[in-house]
């Protein structure tokens, strides 16, 4: 009977300190099976909380749904550069229950105290991603050439841009039980001597297709983007096919963001810059991956601190489709604000067209700095709308 003291001690002084690290240590990420974990346990500052506002009033006929979405706490008590900060993910769906085309019209967020629920600005913000299963919409709509084909990212909001919201009549359909992913993650680039703990809250807006009052024009999300060979990956960069003159090799920011390309080649869209201006121009025909002819309706900007522009070209007719102007913060580091489209009219766009992108950045900086180049664009999806066009006449 000693014998089995000392290890029933031993483990349940090492269970009691596993114990204790779960509940007081911050992890970098938590998934889906320690967010079930802690809610469990009734540990509220690591439970994402998620309030439909059915639940507290009935909405009027075409007034959206909003499901919003508190993060756990995330807490900041040092300098963070991009991609590094405490990060928190979860999986979700707006019904468990059934399986409804829905739509999604906008996406808002602000960042909090949590003590106080103070309203912060974007200071600690890296950004607030939605993504999702865009292969599950095609499935549903037995578009099975759409397949594959898009980015799984819905949307992004990170500092410069706290809302996006479609033009009116338009609007980005999904499934009410299909798995969404929110992914909220902070930074820090000004403030060393720091101890704050915050939330990140956003608000999905959409309408179940039963509640439209209105046709809606169906929408799809395409990114574009720069990449650049990593430096030091890529000794025989000048002979691959994808050289470009205008787009030299970088260092890696994180290894989180680097792809190899079907050549071999190591590239990178998380890159750094030195002090110094500095003008990339990429190719983007292939990442935009046209199906047919279309509009771009709305284009939201992803870029990192002294970036100045970024413009998407159509190279065939030597034509500027988007101009996103930058403003840096004066006495700090930071995007104060980033200029997005917005349009029922839209932007053409052409499969047999080439397409161009160009980041321009000035570090202001005496130090290196890390750089993302990023459109996220919501084009009309004319094959969904031939179908619903199809289904409501009976065809």
């Amino acid at each position: 009977m000693k014998k089995l003291i000392l290890p029933f001690l031993g483990g349940l002084l090492l269970g009691g300190f596993l114990i204790y690290g779960y509940i007081t240590v911050d992890p970098y990420r938590t998934d889906d099976a320690k967010s079930w974990a802690n809610e469990l346990m009734g540990i509220d500052s690591k439970i994402w909380n998620f309030q439909n506002s059915k639940d507290y009033k009935t909405p009027e006929p075409g007034e959206p749904q909003e499901l919003k979405i508190t993060s756990p706490t995330l807490k900041i008590d040092k300098l963070y550069r991009s991609m590094m900060g405490p990060l928190r993910s979860r999986k979700f769906a707006v019904s468990e229950d059934k399986t409804e085309l829905c739509w999604m019209l906008g996406y808002e967020l602000t960042v909090e105290e949590d003590a106080k629920h103070e309203t912060l600005g974007a200071d600690y913000l890296c950004h607030n991603n939605l993504a999702y299963s865009p292969n599950e919409v095609y499935t549903h709509f037995n578009l099975m050439d759409r397949v594959n084909t898009l980015s799984t990212r819905l949307m992004t909001l990170s500092p410069g841009l706290l809302n996006i919201s479609f033009p009116k009549g338009f609007a980005l359909p999904f499934l009410s039980n299909q798995k969404l992913e929110v992914a909220a993650q902070t930074l820090n680039l000004n403030e060393p001597e720091i101890n704050l703990v915050l939330r990140q809250v956003s608000n999905l807006k959409f309408l179940e297709n039963e509640e439209l009052t209105e046709p809606v024009k169906p929408l799809y999300q395409q990114a574009v983007y720069i990449t650049r060979p990593v430096e030091g990956e890529n000794p025989d960069w000048m002979n691959s096919p994808q050289y470009n003159p205008a787009c030299l090799p970088a260092q890696s920011a994180t290894l989180d963001h680097q792809t190899n390309s079907y050549d071999g080649t190591v590239f990178t869209s998380h890159w750094i810059i030195n002090p110094g201006r500095e003008e990339v121009k990429m190719d983007v025909t292939a990442q935009l991956n046209l199906p047919f002819n279309t509009t771009i309706h709305y284009i939201a900007v992803h870029l990192h601190p002294f970036a100045e522009t970024i413009t998407l070209r159509d190279v065939t007719r030597d034509t500027t489709l988007f101009h996103g102007v930058v403003e840096n913060h004066a006495e700090k580091i930071g995007l104060k604000a980033v200029n997005s489209y917005s349009s029922t009219t839209g932007i053409p766009v052409f499969r047999n067209h080439q397409y161009e992108l160009i980041c321009v950045s000035d570090n202001k900086s005496d130090a290196e700095q890390d750089m993302m180049a990023v459109l996220y664009m919501y084009l009309h999806d004319k094959d969904i709308e031939r179908l619903l066009n199809e289904q409501q006449a009976g065809l």
